[in-house]
Order: C-alpha cells, then structure tokens, then sequence
C-alpha cells in the first residue's frame, strides 16, 4: 500500500489520466431545442401566421452544410419572432441557441447555397424543417439519443 506523497501522486496521475480519455469536442446534441420546436408547432398561434421563411432542408444540413443551415433557421428564427408577436417565451433564446450551434459545426463554406436559395414555407413548415433538422443533428452527436419519434407525436 502506497504512503504519502507516493499515494497522492498516483491519484493525481490517475485522475489526470481519466480527464485525458475524455473526448474533448463540440457539444451538438440538443433535445431540448427539439422539444422546444415541437411545443411551437403544436401551438394553436401558428395557423394564424401568414409569413414565408426560408426553409433550409435536411439534406442541406447533411450535405457538407451544417453550419449555413443553422445559421439559416436562426436568422429565419429572427423573422418568426417578429411576424409572431405571441411567440412563447421560448422562440426567443431559440435563435441564440442555433447561433451557438452553428458557430460549433464545421464545414467548408464553398459549396453552401444561402439561405435566400432555399424553398420559402410557411410557419408551420418551417419549424417542422427546423426539427427534422435537429432530429438528424443529435442523431448524430447525441451518445444517448433520445427516441424523439415519440415526442413528435404529443
């Protein structure tokens, strides 16, 4: 049995160890901006909006585009706050989650169309593109995804 300053140099070096296997890297995996998004597309305000965003999709996200994609729906995110004038407290920090997210993905930025070329949907479709596309972003950051099929459908 180790003694004194043997004894805690070991801990040390085993502790100093054990934060060295810690993968190190971006946290992405974001359920609950997922059911954030879910509780807006479930609100009853939503038909009563008549506004077009532009609509990034989910093969944009995953074709070498992250990054731009969120940075789509936080600037389109901006413009739903506006035309939504009782959009629950919620929205409001939604686009500077997305900001963060983007600016955590990396990508390279030549083959990414802006977001004014994306398909312009109402509301409703819009946050439904929004969630598929953070469905497919935690399914691939998330250690332990969540089976979000079935928040989708409360």
């Amino acid at each position: 049995m180790l003694r004194g300053w043997l004894a805690l140099a070991s801990v040390h070096l085993c502790f100093v160890c054990q934060l060295a296997a810690v993968p190190v890297g971006p946290n992405l995996c974001s359920p609950d901006i997922y059911t954030n998004i879910q509780t807006l597309i479930n609100s009853s305000d939503l038909t009563l909006l008549d506004c077009k965003l532009y609509t990034p999709t989910v093969p944009d996200y995953k074709q070498q585009c992250p990054r731009s994609t969120m940075k789509c729906f936080a600037e389109e995110i901006k413009v739903l706050i506006f035309e939504w004038e009782t959009i629950p407290q919620k929205g409001f920090s939604l686009n500077k989650k997305l900001n963060k997210i983007a600016a955590r993905l990396n990508q390279t930025e030549s083959k990414c169309h802006h977001c004014e070329f994306s398909r312009e949907e109402n509301a409703e479709e819009f946050l439904k593109g929004l969630r598929d596309a953070i469905q497919a972003m935690n399914a691939q950051y998330c250690t332990q995804v969540q089976d979000q099929s079935k928040v989708s459908t409360v």
